[in-house]
């Protein structure tokens, strides 16, 4: 993956001020992030990353979709995240190491991988990929009606929908 065109003359302009927030918009328009996690029923992220409960988790078949989940990466826990060369011809190696790498002792419970992929917008994987959707104890039935309408509209009978 090479930098984004004029990833460096962004870099060269010699204005210290705004630096920062011009980097971080500059890269949220180069790539995109997805994070997904071994296993489907840890507590902690239930409740830190699906709302207390009410939120809903998919279950993907990974080898179904090669080229959408072929730089799907697992994450290195490290005790010291690395730091970022921004001018270094390695950068895009550094940005992905820097996105793949977590502090161990925080977060090794998660199980994560991180599925990153170059430019921003919808990346669109196989219907086929999805396995099944478990949705949080504390989703409201309204909320739980939707997402089984949307299952039963979009994709095939095999997904099951289950609940925590």
């Amino acid at each position: 993956m090479e930098p984004p065109k004029g990833y460096y003359d962004m870099l060269n302009k010699n204005e210290s001020k705004g630096f920062l927030e011009r980097f971080n918009k500059f890269k949220n328009n180069f790539m995109g992030v997805t994070c997904f996690s071994e296993s489907d029923d840890i507590k902690k992220m239930w409740k830190d990353y699906a709302s207390e409960n009410s939120g809903f988790c998919i279950c993907f078949k990974t080898n179904y979709d090669i080229d959408y989940f072929n730089s799907l990466t697992k994450i290195k826990y490290v005790e010291e995240l690395p730091t970022i060369d921004l001018k270094s011809e390695n950068f895009v190696n550094g940005l992905l190491e820097f996105y793949t790498t977590k502090l161990s002792k925080d977060y090794f419970f998660e199980e994560e991988h991180r599925l990153i992929k170059k430019n921003q917008g919808i990346v669109k994987y196989k219907k086929e990929c999805v396995e099944e959707i478990i949705l949080g104890n504390k989703m409201s039935t309204p909320t739980k009606n939707k997402i089984i309408n949307i299952i039963k509209e979009n994709y095939s009978s095999d997904v099951f929908v289950t609940q925590s």
